[in-house]
């Protein structure tokens, strides 16, 4: 969460503003800097609240260790877009990013909310079989 207090939203950073540009610039693939030039960027007031609170969703999460593989999982792809987008970027270490998306990973394999996270909690609830509906939904997420 205190990484995320530099971008608060509303209307949206001057930083985040900053740092999107510089994905737009120096994105690895010319479709996603068409993606953040064309569609993010022109819309930043919402892109900056949807990544705020997608940042804190996770750190929460991370947190409380409630649906810690789906949010890991999102984390991935968080990381992998900012992989792919400030890989060319000057002064960025962009393999942080592959680190950043490998420790979500083990977070995914290991499901790591299950020993003291509140997914424990879940998935008691929800049983031990592995049967189809909500309580297989949230066994997959937990």
């Amino acid at each position: 969460y205190q990484g995320s207090t530099w971008k608060l939203p509303l209307p949206y950073s001057d930083a985040f503003a900053h740092w999107l540009r510089q994905s737009g610039e120096h994105a690895s693939f010319p479709l996603l800097a068409d993606l953040v030039n064309r569609v993010m960027i022109p819309a930043l007031p919402v892109v900056g609240t949807f990544v705020y609170l997608l940042e804190f969703a996770l750190a929460a999460s991370l947190i409380l260790g409630l649906f810690t593989r789906f949010f890991s999982l999102v984390a991935v792809g968080q990381a992998l877009f900012l992989w792919l987008t400030l890989y060319r970027a000057p002064h960025e270490w962009p393999w942080n990013y592959v680190f950043l998306a490998l420790v979500h990973v083990a977070f995914v394999v290991m499901a790591a909310g299950r020993s003291l996270g509140a997914d424990a909690v879940i998935r008691r609830r929800a049983g031990a079989g592995s049967g189809a509906g909500s309580g297989g939904l949230l066994r997959l997420v937990t």
